[in-house]
């Protein structure tokens, strides 16, 4: 559990750009996943975490050469081996670790590959899963603006707006946020094809 929470920290500072803040999240836990590692068959859920690790720590090395000597006693990272253990963990029988995996593999696809095809694949994985989440549906405008199916992002909108006004356990704060965050996407994308 405390990788997976290091992990997910890790992840959120890359995807930030935050990369320092990152290297200090990766010095924290490495003791603790590197125990993890070679032991993937044998607990699956190592997959995932290891994937994380693998994946993330190759995209940094690749952003930001000049911290390789940083990664000195850490593992080498390698963003396909990452990739192909997330797969692998997207497989499992523990519903958690597969769902994590999946969200995984649409963040990796939409936000560092930029293959929307790939990620709208897992988007609607989880929005089968999960149909009134409305950071899945965010996601799905997106992507779809990313393929540049503009009806399929409009009637995102359509529903995010539906469901989070007549979602009574958020907060008008949370509600405006889900809105007004699909309304900006699609008129920054509208003004950029003009």
């Amino acid at each position: 559990m405390l990788i997976s929470i290091y992990a997910h920290s890790a992840r959120v500072s890359l995807l930030d750009r935050s990369y320092y803040s990152a290297l200090n999240d990766l010095s924290k836990y490495y003791s603790l996943l590197k125990q993890s590692f070679g032991r993937e068959e044998k607990f699956n859920s190592f997959y995932l975490t290891s994937g994380l690790y693998y994946f993330f720590s190759g995209y940094a090395r690749e952003r930001l050469p000049l911290l390789t000597p940083f990664f000195y006693h850490y593992a080498l990272g390698n963003k396909e081996k990452g990739i192909a253990y997330i797969k692998l963990a997207e497989l499992t029988d523990d519903w958690k670790i597969n769902q994590e995996a999946t969200y995984f593999l649409m963040k990796i696809n939409f936000d560092v590959k930029e293959n929307y095809t790939e990620a709208a694949r897992y988007c609607k994985k989880l929005m089968v899963i999960y149909p009134e989440n409305l950071l899945f549906q965010l996601y799905h405008l997106r992507i779809s603006l990313g393929l540049n199916r503009v009806n399929d992002a409009k009637t995102a909108l359509s529903t995010i707006r539906k469901m989070a006004e007549n979602n009574v356990q958020l907060t008008v704060d949370e509600r405006n946020y889900y809105i007004c965050n699909a309304e900006a996407v699609l008129a920054k994308y509208q003004e950029k094809r003009k």
